[in-house]
């Protein structure tokens, strides 16, 4: 795997390289904000994921049909918190919550239209408590890391292939609320969905 990561302005470019087991070279990447997400803001009612997982691939078969889902895996087992301006280990983590699974809503389509442009999981939405409604829960203070599932699906029979990746790199800790003033800034400043909250600073 290759990793590179070059910035332009306060844009991060992230570019991942993997092979898969069919020998199908499948190029992923991820195109983010520096500080890419360490810190993903959720609530009660449910919280766009910012920034938004976005991934490019390449290497499909464009006539076979895939559907692309997003879970999000609890990568440790502890509890964490904010001391002295940094994130420390503070306990055991909780059991983890019911593993939920977004399905892209362009799904199922064919590897021509999943590989024609970056496919972006604007819609997907956070919360931390289980209310259904197709959003995915997680538990608060605790650190995940975004998996995604490419899942090729057989018109003559049953039988499917599931292909799954995950991002190092994309890894963060749930919090409802920031700690870091200059994340908070960064992330109004950039998410289109915060711009009540940079409309009332510039007051």
């Amino acid at each position: 795997m290759v990793f590179s990561c070059s910035f332009i302005s306060e844009i991060c470019v992230l570019s991942t390289f993997l092979q898969n087991s069919e020998n199908t070279d499948i190029q992923k990447w991820l195109q983010n904000l520096k500080a890419y997400f360490f810190f993903v803001f959720f609530s009660f009612s449910g919280r766009r994921m910012f920034p938004v997982f976005k991934v490019s691939i390449t290497g499909l078969d464009p006539n076979a049909m895939y559907t692309l889902l997003l879970d999000f895996a609890q990568v440790d087992n502890h509890r964490w918190k904010y001391v002295n301006g940094e994130w420390v280990a503070g306990g055991k983590a909780e059991p983890a919550a019911p593993n939920s699974v977004y399905i892209h809503p362009d799904s199922p389509n064919f590897g021509a239209h999943w590989m024609r442009e970056p496919t972006s999981f604007s819609k997907v939405k956070l919360t931390n408590k289980l209310n259904g409604g197709g959003q995915i829960m997680l538990n608060s203070l605790h650190k995940y890391e975004p998996r995604l599932h490419i899942v090729k699906v057989s018109c003559r029979s049953d039988r499917k292939s599931v292909m799954t990746y995950s991002f190092v790199e994309t890894q963060f800790i749930a919090v409802t609320a920031y700690q870091n003033e200059e994340i908070t800034s960064l992330k109004i400043k950039h998410n289109p969905f915060a711009k009540a909250f940079l409309d009332a600073k510039e007051r």
